[in-house]
C-alpha cells in the first residue's frame, strides 16, 4: 500500500533543487521551491511512495552555490515532512543533517535541530544520536529472519544487527570519514541443516556511504562466503548479493577500477539557434561504481544570461559501467547581430572517479543573425560523371562537371570523416574542373572569408595546381580568393582586390598521396593558413584590403589545373576561428604537418617506468629517472635499469592523484663534491594513516616539501638513504598546518599554511587541492636551486584563496630561489628582506597559477627564468623573468604580449581593490588560446650544441596537441617568435638538456628517450 508523503520546503533564491528519497530510492527532484525560506513561505511537494515511517525519508539539497562576493547564497529550508497526514518537524533532535551550518562549528554532520540546509547535504528523519563521521547505510535481508550481520570498518566490528526477512536499511554513523574500501559487511551465524530444512543466508543489496551507493554485486566487491554452482564457496569477486556461509563482503577491493573522468573534447562550435551546446565527458581506465563530475561555465565574449545559461555548480552523473556522458548548456537566441562569441566550461571536482585532463573546453557560438556565413558547400558525393554537383549550403550554388572523363571522376575513396561521406572527386590535372556559375551569395568583397578544402595531391613536378578559385581574362588582380598546391607540398593562396594580387606561400606542409585539410582565413587584417588544423602561416601585410566582387568559382582549376582528389569544399563569408577550423576535420585521420627545415623526433632509451615524471643525466652518461609516487631509478648507458631504487620515499609522498606526488627532481651539478639529489613532493605527514581522503595517498588537503638527500655509491650501486632527508623548504609543512586532511577543501576553507588570523605561515607550502601543488626543481647557472609551486587552490572555480599567488608572504604560486645546501634565501634575491628564512626572501617571481615546468637560462650573474604556466579557461603562457616579476595570476591571465584581466576573478572585491593599486604586472612573453588548441603547457629546456636546430632554442610542448614548439632568440636575447618543430611526440612531461649536449625527455606513459633533430 502506498503512503502519501508531503514535504513543505522553500529556497532562499528560487534556484535551489532538492531530491526526495524513500528507502534510498529517488522519488522525485524538485526545483520550484520559491524564495520564501526566510519569510516562511513554503511550497508543498506531494508524492506517493511505499515508505510508511519517517526513518525511510531523506531530503537532499544538490545545487548549493555560495559566492558572497557576488551576493549569491543558496539555502533550503524544510519546515516538516508529513507521512499519511502525520507531521514530523525538521528541527526535531531525531533528524540527522549533513549540510547545516551553525555558528559554533560550521557545517558538521549531526543532529543539528535546524530547518536549514546551507550546503549540499541531506536531512535523514528519525535518526537519533550525535554522529561526527560518515553515515553508512546497509540494505539487507535474511532468508530465515534469524541471521546476524556485522559492520566492520578497517577490520574492526562497529555494529551488529539481527536481520529480518524483509529488506530493510541498517544505519551506522562512524566517528570519522569513511571510504568504501574500509568497509566490510559480515555474516556471523551461518547454520545449514538441510535435513531439518534450515539454511541461513544473508542478502546484502548495497551499502551507502554519505549518500553514495555501492552495489554488492559490483565486480569490485570481494566475497569470502558466496556459493556459486560452478565452484562452490571460493573467495573472490563473485558478483553476488548473498553470503551463504560465514564470511564477508569487502567493498571497493584492490580490483576496483573507478577510472578517471575528463572532457572528451576541448573545442565545440554551435549555431546560436541550436538551442543547446553539448560537451562530451569520457570516463576511462575503469568505470566501476557510480561517479559524478562537477563543472562551471565562464563567459568570454559570450555572456551568461544573454547568450547562454551559465552555472556555478553543474553536475553530471555516471552510472556503474557508464563510460560517456554530456554536459548540456542551454543557449539563448537573442535575435541580435553579433560576432562569433565564446564561453568556457571547466571541470572542478569529481566524486567516485579521479578528475583528469582535459578539464577546460571552449564553446564557440556562431550568431544565426549573421548566419554561419556558409555561402557554398560542395560535398562532392556524386556517384557518376555528369551529375549536378550539389551545394549543401542552401544557397543553390550547384556546379557542373566540365571535361571530366574516366579514369577521373567520382570515387568512393573519400575522407574518413566521423560523419557519413559518400565519396570524393578525382581530377586529371589536364583540363577538367567543376564550374560554379556566378551568384551574389558568393561575393566575398565584404572583406572577410574562409575557404576550406580537402586535397590528396598525387602528381609531382608541377609548380602550381589550382584547387579552388577563379580567374577571368582580367588578370591576377581580379582573381577570386583561391588555393593552390605549389611545388608538390606547399600551399599557395591569395586574392585580388582589383588593383593588387595579395598572395602567400607556406613551407612544405602537405603530404603527397594522403588526404590533407587546407583552410585559409582572412579577417580583414590577418591572412592565415591551416593544414590539418595546425596554423602553418599568417601575415598581416594585406590588412585593410578587400577581395574583388567576383562571384564565379571553379573547383580543380584556377589559372591552372589540379591533379589528384578533392573532397568537401566550403566557402564562408567570414573568418572562422581556429577552433571552428578544427571542427572541419570531423574526426578524420590526418598526417602530421611536415616541417620544411627539419624536425625533432623521439628515440626511446628505456621503458617500463611507473609514471615517470623527470629525468636528469649524470656526468658519466647514466640517467636518474624520478617516478611520481616517490621512487628514483638509475638507468645505465645501455638502457638497463638498476634493480635497486636509488631513492624510495613513497612512505612520505602523497601520490593518490594524477597531479600530486614527487613532481620535481634535480641533481646537484657538482655531484662529486656535493653528493645530493633533490625532490619536491606533496607530503603525507606521519600522522596520516589508513584510507580515505585523510589516509595514505588520500585526496584530502595536504602540504608540500622540498628535500635534499645524500647519495652514495658502493660497487656500482647508487643509492640515497631516505634517512638523510634534509627539508630545505616546508619544515612547517606539518600535519597541524593542514587545513583539513580529511576533506577536499571548499571555497570557504579551512586552508593550509595559514594561521588563526588567516596570515601565511612561514616555511609552509599549501596543497589544498589535488592539482596546482608543487612543481619542478632546476639548478641555475648561478648554482642556486629554483623551485616552482602552484597556487594550491581550486583549479576550476573562482577561489579567493588563489590570491595568495600575489602575496609575497605566501609560498604558493611562486618560483623560489634558494641555497641548495641550507634552503635559505640568497641575499641577492629580488625580494630579500634581511631574513634568509622569510618566505618573501625566497621568492624569485610570483603571480603564477600552475608553473609545473620551467627552464633557467642566462648567465651566472644574470639568471633568467622561462616559466610554462598552465592556464585556466583561455590561455597557456610562457613567462620570462630576471627576478622580482609579478605575472599577475589570478587577477591577470594572458594574453599574447598583453596582461588581460581574468574573467570572473576580476569581479571579486579583493581583485578590484588590487586593480586600484595599479600593480606592475609582467605580460607573458608568448601565450596561446585554448580556442587555438592549447590545453596545458609543458616547458622544456634550451637545446645544446648536439642539435642542428641551434643552441639557444627553447623547446616546450602542450599536452593538447603533443607537438614541440621552439622559442627562438636573437644573439642579444630578443625574443623572435615560436615555431612548430615536430610532429606528435607523445605525452612528454619533462625535457632536460644533458651534460652531453643532447636533450632528453620523459613520456609519462612509461619511457625516457632522446630528442634528435633531423634535417630534411
Amino acid at each position: 500500500m502506498l503512503s502519501a508523503i508531503s514535504v513543505l520546503a522553500a529556497g532562499t533564491t528560487g534556484e535551489e533543487t532538492i531530491r526526495l528519497y524513500a528507502d534510498d530510492e529517488l522519488v522525485g527532484t524538485y526545483s520550484d521551491l520559491g524564495s520564501g525560506a526566510d519569510s516562511g513561505q513554503f511550497v508543498r511537494l506531494d508524492a506517493d511512495t511505499g515508505a510508511s515511517t519517517p526513518s525511510q525519508i531523506r531530503i537532499e539539497f544538490i545545487n548549493d552555490v555560495y559566492e558572497p562576493q557576488l551576493g549569491i547564497d543558496r539555502n533550503v529550508r524544510v519546515d516538516r515532512i508529513e507521512v499519511d497526514g502525520v507531521g514530523y518537524e525538521t528541527e526535531s533532535p531525531d533528524v540527522f543533517s549533513t549540510g547545516t551550518w551553525l555558528a559554533e562549528d560550521g557545517i558538521t554532520p549531526g543532529n543539528r535541530q535546524s530547518e536549514y540546509l546551507h550546503a549540499d547535504g541531506f536531512f535523514q528523519y528519525d535518526l537519533a544520536g550525535n554522529p561526527t563521521g560518515s553515515l553508512i547505510v546497509v540494505t539487507a535481508d535474511g532468508s530465515t529472519g534469524n541471521e546476524n550481520m556485522s559492520l566492520l570498518i578497517d577490520g574492526e566490528t562497529v555494529a551488529n544487527w539481527d536481520v529480518s526477512t524483509t529488506t530493510q536499511t541498517y544505519s551506522f554513523v562512524a566517528a570519522q570519514t569513511v571510504s568504501a574500501d574500509q568497509v566490510r559487511v559480515a555474516f556471523t551465524n551461518d547454520r545449514y541443516e538441510p535435513d531439518a530444512g534450515i539454511d541461513y543466508n544473508l542478502n546484502v543489496d548495497n551499502i551507502q556511504i554519505d549518500g553514495v551507493t555501492y552495489e554488492t554485486e559490483d565486480p569490485t566487491v570481494f566475497s569470502t562466503g558466496t556459493w556459486l554452482p560452478s565452484d562452490g564457496i571460493v573467495p573472490g569477486n563473485r558478483q553476488s548479493e548473498t553470503l551463504h556461509t560465514d564470511g564477508y563482503f569487502q567493498y571497493a577491493s584492490d580490483e576496483v577500477q573507478a577510472g578517471f573522468v575528463g572532457l572528451a573534447v576541448t573545442q565545440v562550435t554551435v549555431d546560436e539557434s541550436d538551442g543547446t551546446a553539448q560537451i562530451g565527458i569520457d570516463r576511462f581506465d575503469g568505470t566501476d561504481g557510480p561517479a559524478s563530475v562537477f563543472y562551471q561555465t565562464f563567459g568570454v565574449e559570450a555572456e551568461s544570461g544573454s547568450d547562454f545559461v551559465g552555472t556555478d555548480s553543474g553536475r553530471v552523473d555516471f552510472a556503474d559501467g557508464q563510460s560517456s556522458a554530456f554536459i548540456t548548456v542551454d543557449l539563448i537566441n537573442d535575435e541580435e547581430f553579433e560576432s562569433v562569441e565564446t564561453f568556457s566550461v571547466s571541470l572542478f571536482r569529481s566524486e567516485g572517479a579521479e578528475l583528469a585532463e582535459p578539464r577546460t573546453a571552449i564553446v564557440t557560438i556562431v550568431d544565426d543573425e549573421s548566419g554561419l556565413g556558409l555561402v557554398g558547400h560542395w560535398r562532392l558525393d556524386e556517384s557518376a560523371i555528369g551529375q549536378s554537383v550539389a551545394d549543401s549550403s542552401g544557397n543553390g550554388n550547384s556546379g557542373t562537371h566540365t571535361n571530366i572523363a574516366v579514369p577521373a571522376g567520382p570515387t568512393a575513396n573519400g575522407v574518413d570523416f566521423d560523419s557519413a561521406n559518400a565519396g570524393a572527386l578525382v581530377f586529371d590535372g589536364d583540363n577538367d574542373f567543376v564550374n560554379i556559375a556566378g551568384d551574389p551569395s558568393l561575393d566575398l568583397s565584404n572583406g572577410q572569408f574562409t575557404q576550406s578544402v580537402w586535397v590528396r595531391p598525387t602528381e609531382t613536378g608541377r609548380t602550381y595546381q589550382g584547387v579552388l578559385g577563379f580567374q577571368d581574362s582580367g588578370g591576377v588582380a581580379g582573381r577570386y580568393p583561391g588555393i593552390w598546391v605549389q611545388n608538390d607540398t606547399q600551399v599557395h593562396a591569395g586574392f585580388g582586390d582589383g588593383t593588387n594580387w595579395n598572395s602567400l606561400s607556406t613551407g612544405e606542409v602537405l603530404t603527397l598521396n594522403e588526404w590533407n585539410h587546407v583552410a585559409t582565413t582572412f579577417d580583414g587584417t590577418d591572412y592565415r593558413v591551416y593544414v590539418n588544423s595546425a596554423e602553418v602561416y599568417s601575415t598581416d601585410q594585406y590588412a585593410g584590403r578587400t577581395p574583388t566582387a567576383e562571384t564565379r568559382v571553379n573547383i580543380g582549376r584556377v589559372d591552372n589545373h589540379f591533379a589528384g582528389a578533392v573532397d568537401d569544399v566550403r566557402i564562408f563569408n567570414r573568418a572562422l576561428t581556429a577552433a571552428e577550423v578544427a571542427t572541419l576535420i570531423d574526426g578524420a585521420d590526418v598526417p602530421s604537418v611536415p616541417l620544411s627545415n627539419g624536425q625533432y623526433v623521439t628515440s626511446q632509451l628505456a621503458a617500463g617506468f611507473d609514471t615517470p615524471i623527470e629525468v636528469e643525466q649524470l656526468a658519466d652518461g647514466r640517467f636518474l629517472v624520478a617516478e611520481q609516487d616517490g621512487v628514483v631509478r638509475l638507468v645505465n648507458a645501455d638502457g638497463s635499469v638498476q634493480s635497486t631504487p636509488v631513492l624510495d620515499i613513497r612512505s612520505i609522498v602523497n601520490s593518490g592523484t594524477k597531479d600530486r606526488g614527487m613532481i620535481g627532481f634535480a641533481v646537484h651539478p657538482d655531484l662529486a663534491n656535493n653528493p645530493y639529489i633533490y625532490a619536491s613532493y606533496t607530503y603525507d605527514p606521519p600522522e596520516i594513516t589508513g584510507g580515505g581522503l585523510g589516509g595514505v595517498d588520500g585526496n584530502g588537503s595536504r602540504v608540500s616539501r622540498i628535500s635534499r638527500f645524500t647519495v652514495t655509491e658502493n660497487n656500482g650501486v647508487l643509492t640515497a638513504d631516505p634517512a638523510t632527508n634534509v627539508v630545505l623548504v616546508g619544515n612547517n609543512s606539518t600535519f597541524d598546518n593542514i587545513g583539513d586532511p580529511d576533506s577536499r577543501v571548499g571555497l570557504e576553507g579551512p586552508h593550509s599554511c595559514v594561521d588563526a588570523a588567516g596570515n601565511p605561515i612561514e616555511d609552509c607550502i599549501p596543497a589544498d587541492e589535488t592539482s596546482h601543488t608543487i612543481g619542478e626543481l632546476e639548478f641555475g647557472p648561478d648554482g642556486m636551486l629554483y623551485a616552482a609551486s602552484g597556487d594550491g587552490g581550486s583549479f576550476g572555480r573562482v577561489d579567493p584563496i588563489n590570491l595568495r599567488a600575489l602575496d609575497v608572504d605566501s609560498l604558493a604560486g611562486k618560483i623560489l630561489r634558494i641555497d641548495p645546501i641550507t634552503g635559505q634565501a640568497p641575499s641577492d634575491n629580488p625580494l630579500f628582506n634581511g631574513d634568509p628564512d622569510a618566505n618573501e626572501s625566497k621568492v624569485f617571481a610570483y603571480g603564477l597559477r600552475n608553473p609545473f615546468r620551467f627552464a633557467v637560462g642566462g648567465t651566472a650573474s644574470n639568471p633568467e627564468i622561462f616559466v610554462g604556466d598552465v592556464g585556466w579557461t583561455q590561455w597557456e603562457e610562457v613567462n620570462r623573468g630576471v627576478g622580482g616579476e609579478n605575472f599577475g595570476w589570478p587577477a591577470f591571465e594572458g594574453g599574447d604580449g598583453d596582461s588581460l584581466q581574468t574573467g570572473r576573478y576580476r569581479d571579486l572585491a579583493e581583485v578590484q581593490a588590487y586593480y586600484a593599486t595599479n600593480p606592475d604586472v609582467t605580460a607573458p612573453m608568448w601565450a596561446r588560446l585554448h580556442s587555438q588548441g592549447a590545453r596545458a603547457i609543458v616547458m622544456g629546456d634550451f637545446v645544446g650544441p648536439q642539435n642542428a636546430s641551434g643552441t639557444g632554442t627553447l623547446l616546450f610542448t602542450d599536452i593538447g596537441d603533443q607537438i614541440l614548439r621552439a622559442a627562438t632568440f636573437s644573439d642579444s636575447g630578443e625574443f623572435l617568435g615560436v615555431e612548430v618543430v615536430s610532429g606528435n611526440v607523445g605525452f612528454i612531461v619533462d625535457m632536460h638538456t644533458g651534460v652531453d649536449g643532447f636533450t632528453y625527455y620523459v613520456d609519462i606513459t612509461g619511457s625516457i628517450g632522446r630528442l634528435n633533430f633531423q634535417t630534411v
